[in-house]
Parts: structure tokens; C-alpha cells; sequence
């Protein structure tokens, strides 16, 4: 069954992810062969915003155009039972991959550009072509998952060259040093303070007293050695630390944390 969504429909700059999570299509996948289907959306009139209030095309728009799909996957597909068998790490891995194709074709559309409307894509296609190849991704990813625990070599790296090298190095453990601003229990790590290409990590899993000296000194800015996961956190680029090394001061002082 189609949902039809009117192209008068402009995404409001207020309220966007409960606004996506509302009114986009909810996947439900019944996948055999090349089967597959959507739900149909109860039917509201959609409001239509003014162009005057169309959001502007950023950086933090996609971000959030793209987490919003990100959870109306994830929402939609949860109970799903070609899935079902995948373990945690693919199926979220197959959620951030359709939320990333179908955000990257909607941005490319010149008709979305123009109107913000959802309708400037053909949707349904965009997700069912995406289904298929996400989910044979998430299927090849369980199926290295074995031998890729049994590899206990931790790299030392770079920033840079762990940013180069990112989707290479999925799943695997590396130990990096940068410039570390910290957010709760998520942070940002780069080369230098003033770059704007970063990773975020995830400082959860790390020791109390670690996350804590983190969150003492590293609020402004402090420069951080550490070992962690590569892999994408809520569809962002970025590593789940598990060991703390070194903490260096603007000042110029130090914390010796861990022996490597």
C-alpha cells in the first residue's frame, strides 16, 4: 500500500524530529525474496508552513534530518521479523544506513532544496532499494563479527589518520590523542581546538574518578590519549572509549591514568 504525502508539506523548523518521527513513512518490512511493503499513515491534512519558515539548508539541519530518520527506522523496524536474527551492533548498523541513504538523496534533490518537502524524492523506492542493501550489509557484518573479536591488536594511531581511515576501521580498538571538549557523557575529539572535523566519544564505560577528572578539566578544552571502539554513535562518526591514558592541562600539567 503507497502513503501519500501531500508536496505541499514543508518540515517546520520547530519540533523536527517529533515531526519526522509523526508524519514520514513507518518502514515495516516484510521481506521475502524482493518483498515488501509500508504502512499507510492515518490521514490528517498535512500543515502547511510558510516558505518564510522553511529551516536553512546547515549542517546541523542534515544532522537533524538525519537522526530523525534514524529513530522512525529504528522504531519501525524493531519488531520486524527478517531482522530479528541480527545481533544489536547490525541492526543498528542497518538502521544508520537507511537513515544515511535516504538522507543523502533527499539533501542532493533540488526540489527539496526548494521546498523542504518529502515528496521531492520517491521515498518508497529510495527505502526499499535501501532495505535490500542494508540489509545484506548488516547480514555480511554478523557474519565478521567472529573473527574480528578474535583480533586483540590494538593500533595506536593518529587523529588524523583514524579520520582517513574511519570505516576501515569499524568494530576494531584503537588508541588515539587529541584535543577533547567534553559534553556529559559525550564528547568531541580533533587534532587540534580550533578544527572542525571531529569524532565523538562516548566516556560512559570508563572508570567514575576517570570521568570525572574529564569532566573537571576538559569542559574548555583539554587533550586526551585513550583506547576505544570505532564505530558510529547515533549515526555520527565517533568511538566508545574503554581506557583513559593521559589527560593533559591547558596550563600545561598532566594525569599519567593507565600503562598502555
Amino acid at each position: 500500500m503507497n502513503t501519500k504525502i501531500s508536496s505541499n508539506m514543508l518540515l517546520p523548523q520547530h519540533n523536527l524530529r517529533t515531526f519526522v518521527i509523526t508524519l514520514f513513512v513507518l518502514i515495516v518490512v516484510g521481506f521475502s525474496g524482493s518483498a515488501y511493503s509500508e504502512t499507510k499513515r492515518a490521514g490528517k491534512k498535512p500543515v502547511t508552513v510558510a516558505a518564510k519558515e522553511m529551516p536553512a539548508l546547515t549542517e546541523n539541519y542534515r544532522t537533524e534530518l538525519l537522526l530523525s530518520f534514524y529513530d522512525s527506522i529504528k522504531s519501525s523496524l524493531k519488531d520486524n521479523e527478517v531482522i530479528a536474527n541480527l545481533s544489536d551492533k547490525s541492526k543498528d548498523l542497518l538502521y544508520n544506513c537507511m537513515a544515511k541513504r535516504l538522507n543523502d538523496t533527499l539533501w542532493d534533490s533540488p526540489k527539496f532544496k526548494e521546498s523542504r518537502s518529502f515528496e521531492a524524492v520517491n521515498s518508497e523506492e529510495v527505502m526499499k532499494s535501501n532495505f535490500e542493501y542494508c540489509h545484506l550489509l548488516a547480514n555480511a557484518n554478523d557474519a565478521l563479527v567472529q573473527p574480528a573479536t578474535q583480533n586483540t591488536k590494538v593500533s595506536s594511531m593518529s587523529f588524523n589518520d583514524l579520520y582517513v581511515d574511519y570505516n576501515k576501521l569499524i568494530g576494531q580498538k584503537v588508541q588515539v590523542k587529541g584535543h577533547f571538549f567534553v559534553y556529559g557523557d559525550i564528547g568531541t575529539l580533533s587534532d587540534n581546538s580550533s578544527s572542525a572535523t571531529a569524532l565523538y566519544v562516548d566516556i560512559s564505560q570508563l572508570t567514575r574518578e576517570n570521568r570525572k577528572l574529564i569532566l573537571d578539566h576538559c569542559s574548555s578544552d583539554c587533550i586526551l590519549e585513550l583506547e576505544g571502539v570505532v564505530g558510529d554513535l547515533q549515526s555520527l562518526k565517533g568511538i566508545s572509549a574503554t581506557r583513559l591514558f593521559k589527560l593533559e592541562l591547558k596550563s600545561g600539567g598532566y594525569y599519567d591514568l593507565e600503562t598502555k
